[in-house]
């Protein structure tokens, strides 16, 4: 699992000029926007481009049609990643929550083998 994990963190990397490395993990660090934004407490809503795509990665289980969110709180410009939720993209219904991308990922592993059962 945790092969996994340094998988998603390689990806991240971005050499500088000055040879160090540019940690960006969350989609606003690398300047995109919310997929949506609450209007009554400003919470934001970003795509999890990694673990929505550790939903359809290639395995033994079936495929699982959902997508997973950031939900974050953005404080004076300082956004603050509350949990991860997964979405299933069909019906909108909610899955599963998790507060780190490992454990979204097990969730995401435990779900695909019981529809896979």
């Amino acid at each position: 699992m945790y092969i996994c994990a340094i998988k998603f963190i390689i990806k991240k990397f971005k050499k500088m000029e000055d040879n160090t490395m540019d940690f960006k993990f969350f989609p606003w660090e690398n300047g995109e926007k919310p997929y949506w934004v609450n209007p009554e407490n400003g919470i934001e809503w970003y795509i999890d481009k990694d673990a929505t795509e550790w939903c359809t990665r290639e395995s033994n289980f079936k495929k699982l049609n959902a997508v997973v969110f950031i939900v974050c709180i953005n404080n004076k410009d300082k956004i603050s990643p509350l949990e991860r939720v997964l979405i299933d993209v069909k019906t909108n219904a909610f899955l599963a929550s998790e507060t780190s991308l490992e454990a979204m990922c097990v969730k995401i592993d435990m779900l695909r083998l019981a529809i896979s059962s």
